[in-house]
C-alpha cells in the first residue's frame, strides 16, 4: 500500500505547478526586458546614423524587429537616400517607410506650339518650345520627310 496521504499528494502537485507557474512569469518577464532593450538599442543606433547623414529629418520608432522611418523628406533623392543609410545599419527587409516627401511647387507645361506653313517649295514646319527657347525647322513636302526618316532609320 501506498504510505503517502492524500493531502502530502496534493502539496507536491501544488508545488510543482506553482513552480512551473512561477518559471513561466519569470520568462514573460526577461522577453519583454529584453525586447525593450532590443528595440531601444536599435534605435539609438539608427538614429545615430541618420544624424551622422544628416537626415535629422527622419524620425525612428523601433516595434519588435521593425524599424519604422516617419517624418517629411524634402525631396524624394533625401528620402531614398536615408532609407538606404539605414539599411546599412539594420536589414533592409526590416525598414518600414512611412516618410513623407515636401510636396513640389505645382510647375506648368511648357508651352508648345507647331506652325505648317505651306509655300511653292512645300511645307515647312516650325515646332517651338517656350521653356527651352528652342526651335526646330522642317521644310519640304511631307511625303519626302517621311522618306527621310525611313532612309535613317534603316541606315542606322
Amino acid at each position: 500500500m501506498d504510505d503517502t496521504s492524500p493531502l502530502m499528494r496534493l502539496s507536491s502537485l501544488l508545488i510543482v505547478s506553482l513552480t512551473f507557474l512561477a518559471a513561466a512569469g519569470l520568462s514573460l518577464v526577461a522577453a519583454g526586458f529584453a525586447v525593450t532593450g532590443m528595440e531601444h538599442s536599435t534605435e539609438i543606433a539608427v538614429r545615430r546614423t541618420l544624424d551622422k547623414t544628416g537626415h535629422d529629418w527622419a524620425e525612428v520608432t523601433a516595434d519588435g524587429l521593425r524599424v519604422v522611418l516617419n517624418g517629411t523628406a524634402p525631396d524624394e533623392a533625401n528620402r531614398f537616400t536615408a532609407i538606404s543609410v539605414v539599411g546599412g545599419t539594420v536589414d533592409a527587409a526590416r525598414i518600414i517607410d512611412e516618410m513623407q516627401v515636401t510636396p513640389t511647387e505645382d510647375l506648368a507645361p511648357p508651352r508648345f506650339s507647331v506652325e505648317i506653313l505651306r509655300n511653292e517649295s512645300g511645307i515647312s514646319r516650325v515646332a517651338i518650345c517656350a521653356r527651352k527657347r528652342t526651335m526646330s525647322f522642317a521644310r519640304g513636302p511631307q511625303s519626302d520627310l517621311r522618306q527621310i526618316a525611313v532612309s535613317r532609320a534603316i541606315s542606322i
